[in-house]
This record gives structure tokens, C-alpha cells and sequence, in this order.
């Protein structure tokens, strides 16, 4: 099973206030059962990606794997809501979507989905 994380506005306020709750998933998810794959936008600037991939994903479970994908790529993919978390499994069918911030009912969705304790 594949996991795919997407933040594709670096710089929005959305995106901010849900980087606690992904960055806890990324340190607590089982890197057996999950890759995860970030999407930015093709347009971000590169070095904040980095700077933001170095900073927050220092645990063993933290995936630096991340690609960047164009505007009509990612509308084209129904990718452009941000934040998207999506749930692949490993042929690529798509197994459970949380489109917009997570509220307390996503979050108790997603820690019982993936078996773990984020707050």
C-alpha cells in the first residue's frame, strides 16, 4: 500500500496549520506498509521545499521523496485542494481520500484508518 501526502502551497495558511497533523502522521506511520510521496507544486520555490523537508521529516519513518507537478497535473489529477491527503494501494487504486483540513472527526477517522495517535 501506497501512501500519498500532497501539500502543493508551501506558502499557504491552510497548509500551515495542517503541518502539525502531517508531520506527526509521517513520524508515526508504519514505513512498511506505507511510502510516503509529497506533491508541491511546480511553481514553489525549491529551496523551501528543501528547507521545509529537511526541518520537519528528520524521524526514521520520514520520507524525503517528493515531486513536483504543474497546475493543469495537477488539476488534472483533482490535486489542486489543498491540503489532500490520499491513501494508494500498491496498484495504484485509490483507497481513501481527506480533501481540506482535518477537523476532530478526520483526525479520529485517520487515526483509526492507519492505527495511530495524532492530536
Amino acid at each position: 500500500m501506497q501512501f500519498r501526502w500532497n501539500s502543493n502551497i508551501l506558502g499557504a495558511k491552510k497548509w500551515y496549520k495542517h503541518k502539525p497533523y502531517w508531520t506527526q502522521l509521517i513520524n508515526q506511520i508504519d514505513s512498511q506498509k506505507y511510502e510516503i510521496v509529497e506533491v508541491f507544486n511546480y511553481n514553489e520555490d525549491r529551496q523551501a521545499v528543501l528547507d521545509y523537508l529537511t526541518k520537519n521529516m528528520r524521524s526514521k519513518n520520514a520520507s524525503l521523496r517528493f515531486l513536483f507537478a504543474k497546475n493543469d497535473e495537477l488539476q488534472k489529477y483533482k490535486l489542486s485542494m489543498t491540503p489532500t491527503t490520499i491513501v494508494l494501494d500498491e496498484n495504484s487504486k485509490v483507497e481513501k481520500v481527506w480533501s481540506g483540513l482535518w477537523d476532530k472527526s478526520k483526525i479520529v477517522e485517520v487515526n483509526s484508518y492507519f492505527n495511530m495517535a495524532i492530536h
